[in-house]
This record gives C-alpha cells, structure tokens and sequence, in this order.
C-alpha cells in the first residue's frame, strides 16, 4: 500500500529532537582505514541497517561494496547453541588432526534449523585455534545481544582503496531503504595496515604474544569492555619512533559514553615486560602521541586500553608506529594574505625546519601544511592567513611601559615564550573607533589558554575576555572537534584619544616554546559563516524535509541573509530561505521535485547579504548535530552536502501552502494558514502538528474541505513580542485509528502518530 511506503520515509533527524525510530545510522566500521593498493573487508556496526544496498565514500581512490547484510541477533536457542558447540569441536577436531565429531540427524519432519548470524560465526570454518577462543568468549560463552543498541546490526564491505587514492581521511555512508547514514571516517594510509587478533590481552596464563610487526605499520583494533590490547613490532636500536593513535579522531563524541569519547592510554614494553615510554594524551587533545628512542634492538610491545577500563565496539583505534615526521611546533602560526612567509618547525624526524607558506589570496582562512622525509608525511598542522599586515611581537613587552607599539591595524604574531610572561602593545586608532581583538592560538594547535584585556592609557580596563565560545543552548556553535575553547575575543570601543593598549597572557601561567598565537587588532568587519545540519537529507520524490542552519554573525553584522541551493538537478526547492536580521539560527525546508531521479547528489547551500554597500555570498558548511556523552551537542562538519533520493512503491503527492508570503500573527492574538493535501491521505484523518516553531506558539488544525486543513496558530504575548521573526515548519500525521472496548464502544487509542509529510516552510512575523 502506498500508506505503508510513506510510513518508512519518515521526518529526517530534526535539530534538538534526535532521530526518528527508522533512521539508519552507523556506529563504527572496523579497520577504520587501509593501505593504498589494498582491498580490504571491514565491519560496519550500527541501527536500523537492513537491505543496505550502496556504499558512498567521499573523495576520488576508494570504492566499496556491500558484502553482507546480517540479521538482527537474537539469544541462543538450545539447538543453535548445540550445533555450534558441534561446529567448534569439529573446528578443534581439524587443527588437532583428529576425526571430527559425529552429526546427529535431526529427526524426521523437523523443521530446518535456522542458525544465528554473526561474522565470528562466518569464519569458524577457517578459524584457528586463538580465533575459536575468542570465539567462545565473546560470543558462545556470553551468549548475549549487543548490549548497545545502536550497534546492533552488522554489515560486512568490501573497500577497495586504490594506489593512487591520496593519503588522508575519507568519509563513508550507507545508502538504506532509509536513505543515507550519518558518515564515519575511514583513513587512507601508505603503511602496512594489521588488525589485531584477539585474544591478545596481558591476563597470567594468556595466550602466546602476537604476531612481530614489521616497521612501518598501523595496527587496527578494537577495545571490548574491560579489554586491553597488546600488539608487537621490531626496533632497531637509536631509532627517532612516533606511536600516534587516531581514536577521538575517528570517532569524535560518543552520546552514551562520559566522557564522549574513547580515551584511550598507551605504553611500550620490552622483551622483558619493562615499560619504557607511556602517553595518555597529547596536549589537549584525547588521542595520545609518544615519542620513543629505541633503546636496543628488541621485539617491542604496545599496550593500548581505555584509561578507566571501558569498551565495547565501537572503542575503535588506529597506532601510527614509524620514523614519520612529526611537527610539534610551527612559528609564526600564520601570515597576511600575499605575503612571503617562512615558518620555523621543531619535532621529530623532520627533513627541514624552514617552510614557506602558502599566503594565496582567497583561499581558505585556515590552511594546513605538512612535510615529507623518506617517503613519509608529517602530521598536518595548521595556520592562519589574515587580510591584515603582519608584526612580530618583540620583548621585553611585559608592562603598558614597556609595550611595543604595533601598526594599526595589525596581526602579531608572537608566543608566551615562559611561564607567568605576559606580552603588551600599544596601538593608536581613530578616536572612538570599534576594534575587534581576537586570538587565533588553540584553534592552530596551540596549547595557549588566552586572556586578553583592552586597557586606556591610564591602564584601566575597557574589556576582557579568557575564553570566547557561541552556544545555542547545550548546542556549541564553534569548531565540531574542539571542546576546550580557549581562545579570546572581544569588542570595544576606544577612547576619543584613540590610545589603547592590548595585552595577552596564558590563563594558567604556562608558556614555552609552542604557546605561539596570532593576536589580531583591526576595526570590526561585518561578516558571516554559515553551518547546515544534518549533512544528508534523505527524501521521497516531491517530499520536502526540515533542515537547520547557524549563522555566525561577525563584527556587528545583523542583516537578512538569503539562501540558495546550487548544483542539484532542476526542480528541486527552498521554502523559507531568508534568514531574517539579529536571526542567528533557522529551519526551513527543502523539496526534491515529484519526479526526482533515486540516486544520491552532491550539492551546496549558499548565503548571499549585503554587506557595507556590497554583496557577500557564502557556502553553508555541512555539519552533524552530534550529541557528546548525554549532554553538550557540537556541529561536527562534514566533508559533503548530499540528497538522497529513496525510490518507494508509491510517490506520496506533494502538500501544498495555500497562499503566499508570511503568516502574520498578531502578539498575542491568532491567525490561519491553509494547505493542501494528498486528498488519500486526508480520507485516513489528518492532524497537523508542529514540527519546528516559536516557543510560545501554539498550533491547531481542521478539516474544512476533503483535501484542506485549516491551521489556527494563537501567538503567546509573553513569549513572542511584535518584531520576532521566524520560521513555521509543521508536520501532517495520521488520527489515532479508533479501537473497540469490551463493550463495543469505540474511542481513540492515546499515542502520538508518526508525521507522514513534512509542510514546507512558511515564514512568520509577529506583529
């Protein structure tokens, strides 16, 4: 039935509210990466997976398809776990070189034994003797379900990566009767990828030490509740060793999980079981980084766990072990726009100390750069390219009477070169002009935790700030990745003189050699960036879907903004696209046509406004509303913005606004808003309902015609006052179906119904 095919395409995920019941969505995939020129099977965990069909992964070199599909797992029977007992005797009874058991017959007319579905289970015919262990304890011997249930369903894939694919993070999706998955990172590498092999843990009376690795090498792993890994390679004596360990960084926040993260811990064993290095983090950031000079020639061991014992599977990991270059400290951390830059490099195994940068104009404000030795590539690490000129801060500078005067405006880059130093400028702007003082340091890597304080002549503080951070509630509106915020930024006004001073200093009293920064003076100029989440909008052909979007508004600019789509087919649809002035978050909807191709799109959604008597246009940057252990959401951004067009067995026909414009709604007062619907959907009873509104307003709906919902919508005078301006996006869902008593009197059952259309957007003024 038609009704049965829009049922399963439900709303997508909406911003605050989490995803719907259906929505498919992944877990992890294990290995989380490959060796160019490699293919590969990894393990996808996740919800509501089935019938999985199509593998999307971002970026040209690497290719993947579905393998396997496996059913939901459910406990062991009495005769499935009979006859894998039977199977894993005859797996022993091989490797021993000994008959294998007996098969009993089942008995006559007895139905076929349907066996459980489990990747350990696929490869107990080819096991060894450690894989048949692990085996039994994780699986037989537990004989449980996937305590965690958004990784209850399993998929299998074939990735084929290819030799020319470039080194790097990738993204990959699911394409499922759903639509699209949300997307998990999968590195491109050039080492030697092994996955470890359980069991592999350091218990008394354990099992033999794993498998020497030869270097370079990634080792891929898994870590289960309570497990620590072990995993080994050869050194050679005097080697300059880098372990990095990509955990957070392929997976960056956990919902259920405090801290949001797995954090893992690591350390380095000899021959002889002597610890000789041990990392828990690096800097600020969770995934841990060590430094090893080999001491002697030795087989050596690395031990990786959770710092507090955790796991489960989607504890996944990836140990960089080589000679790599590693950057630990860029100076400056940037340059203006056009200029000629050199940077300085410490670390380890660095081929040069001295880059040049790359200061093109009008590419990205925040670029990367790497260095390469011996076939192997650094770590990336960032910088900054400004419009402003650059100065080098010069000391002493400690105090306003020792402050080095700087150009206005200006860029200096300089760094707290000890702990408690404390760096002083001194500027002359136009009397009473706006300045922006903003510090780029931990968004480049720094450990730099920045105070700023803006000061008269008389040093007085006009303004200050430690750490500058935009939330939207329990939402944070800044870099998806980069939970301490640290670094500052503040607005003032400066004296009618125009004499002012700047300082800056590290928060905790710290300082060294890495605590550079970027410390930017300049006028206030109006600006924006813009975020969409979710990164994938999944849709029927003619069905229009919510999606939110952020606007960062920069220096004062508090203008309208209107949005467009670029590079989808024809036909496909904005409704609500101005984002109204002060507005700093907006839902509004996007429609594919009735007669949209299936299939999945790449495309963008822009931003144009003016601005100062000119026009800026901005591309959204795609994100993912992700939740971090039970509380704080950050936007994660994400590589693509894609449509999935899901085909069905009916097309549900398009609901339609009647009228044009905004709706109007009196302070306190109400006013109605018509649309048109599929007039089979409006025979089975429909309620409209909000989907995303104004707090404060309230919405009610009637059938007027056989195919016209009326929509009263009643404004509340305490919560929405004349001026505010929003969007008003609702949802069409099914009446409760009427039921039978004992007594044959009928009632409606009380249980919320799933919206089956989503209204495209309206806009609303408050008057």
């Amino acid at each position: 039935m038609w009704m049965v095919a829009v049922l399963g395409m439900l709303v997508p995920r909406l911003s605050g509210q989490g995803p719907p019941a259906r929505e498919p969505h992944l877990g992890y995939v294990f290995p989380a990466g490959a060796q160019s020129g490699t293919t590969v099977e990894v393990l996808i965990g996740g919800q509501n997976l089935r019938d999985s069909s199509q593998v999307v992964v971002s970026g040209p070199g690497v290719s993947a398809r579905v393998l396997k599909v496996y059913r939901l797992p459910r406990k062991l029977d009495k005769e499935q776990r009979q006859e894998i007992q039977r199977q894993i005797a005859a797996r022993r009874a091989v490797l021993a070189g000994l008959p294998p058991p007996p098969v009993t017959p089942r008995p006559a007319g007895a139905p076929a034994l349907v066996m459980p579905e489990h990747p350990l289970l696929d490869r107990l015919a080819h096991a060894d003797a450690a894989e048949i262990d692990h085996l039994v304890a994780v699986y037989l011997r537990a004989n449980r379900t996937q305590v965690n249930v958004q990784l209850s369903e399993m998929v299998t894939l074939e990735v084929t990566v290819s030799p020319t694919a470039s080194p790097g993070m990738r993204e990959l999706r699911l394409l499922t009767p759903g639509g699209l998955t949300n997307p998990l990172r999968f590195a491109v590498g050039t080492y030697t990828e092994v996955c470890e092999r359980e069991p592999n843990d350091p218990r008394p009376g354990g099992p033999p030490p794993p498998q020497v690795a030869a270097l370079p090498v990634v080792f891929n792993g898994q870590v289960l509740p309570g497990d620590v890994d072990r995993l080994r390679f050869h050194a050679r004596r005097g080697q300059a060793l880098v372990l990095e360990v990509q955990a957070r960084a392929m997976i960056p926040y956990l919902a259920d999980a405090v801290p949001g993260w797995f954090q893992p811990v690591v350390a380095v064993f000899n021959s002889h079981n002597k610890e000789v290095a041990y990392a828990d983090c690096y800097r600020f950031q969770p995934d841990p980084v060590l430094m090893l000079q080999v001491p002697d020639d030795d087989d050596y061991t690395v031990e990786i766990r959770d710092s507090i014992f955790r796991g489960r599977d989607d504890f996944v990991y990836r140990i960089k072990v080589s000679e790599q270059p590693f950057i630990s400290t860029c100076f400056p951390l940037g340059a203006a726009a056009g200029s000629q830059m050199t940077v300085h490099l410490t670390g380890w195994n660095l081929p040069r100390t001295e880059v040049a940068l790359d200061t093109r104009p009008l590419g990205a404000a925040l670029r990367e750069l790497t260095v390469a030795g011996r076939g192997m590539t650094s770590n990336p690490v960032a910088y900054a390219v400004d419009d402003s000129p650059d100065v080098a801060e010069g000391e002493p500078n400690n105090d306003q009477a020792h402050a080095r005067a700087v150009p206005w405006p200006c860029v200096v880059n300089g760094r707290i070169n000890q702990p408690g130093d404390i760096d002083v400028f001194r500027l002359a702007a136009p009397g009473g002009a706006v300045v922006m003082v903003e510090v780029l340091a931990r968004r480049l890597g720094s450990p730099l935790d920045s105070v700023v304080r803006v000061m008269d002549s008389a040093g007085k503080v006009l303004a200050w700030n430690d750490d500058w951070m935009a939330k939207d509630g329990q939402l944070q509106l800044g870099d998806g990745l980069l939970t301490h915020h640290a670094d500052s930024r503040v607005c003032v006004q400066v004296p009618t003189n125009g004499q002012f001073f700047v300082s800056i200093e590290d928060a905790q009293h710290h300082g060294g050699e890495a605590y550079g920064y970027r410390l930017r003076i300049a006028p206030a100029k109006a600006d924006f960036a813009l975020r969409v989440s979710p990164s994938a909008l999944n849709c029927a052909p003619g069905q229009a879907v919510p999606v939110t979007v952020y606007i960062d508004r920069r220096d004062g600019f508090n203008g309208p903004v209107t949005l467009g789509l670029a590079g989808l087919p024809p036909g496909w649809s904005l409704a609500g696209n101005l984002i109204p002035p002060s507005c700093t978050r907006l839902s509004l909807t996007i429609q594919a046509p009735p007669d949209a191709t299936p299939g999945v799109v790449p495309f963008n959604l822009t931003g144009k406004a003016e601005v100062n008597g000119g026009v800026i246009i901005h591309t959204a940057e795609a994100c993912d509303d992700t939740m971090q252990a039970f509380l704080w959401r950050h936007l994660v951004p994400a590589r693509e913005f894609l449509a999935a067009v899901i085909p069905g067995k009916a097309r549900p026909r398009v609901a339609n606004r009647i009228g044009a414009g905004p709706v109007v709604v009196p302070s306190g007062g109400e006013t109605v808003v018509r649309f048109q619907v599929p007039r089979q959907l409006a025979k089975l009873g429909v309620d409209v309902v909000a989907v995303i509104v104004p707090d404060g307003l309230t919405v009610r709906s009637e059938m007027k015609m056989t195919d016209e919902i009326v929509v009263h919508l009643t404004a509340d005078a305490a919560k929405l006052k004349p001026g505010c301006a929003d969007n008003l996006i609702l949802g069409a869902s099914l009446k409760p179906l009427p039921l039978a008593t004992a007594d044959k009197k009928p009632f409606r059952a009380n249980r919320g119904a799933p919206i089956v259309i989503v209204l495209p957007a309206v806009a609303l003024n408050i008057q």
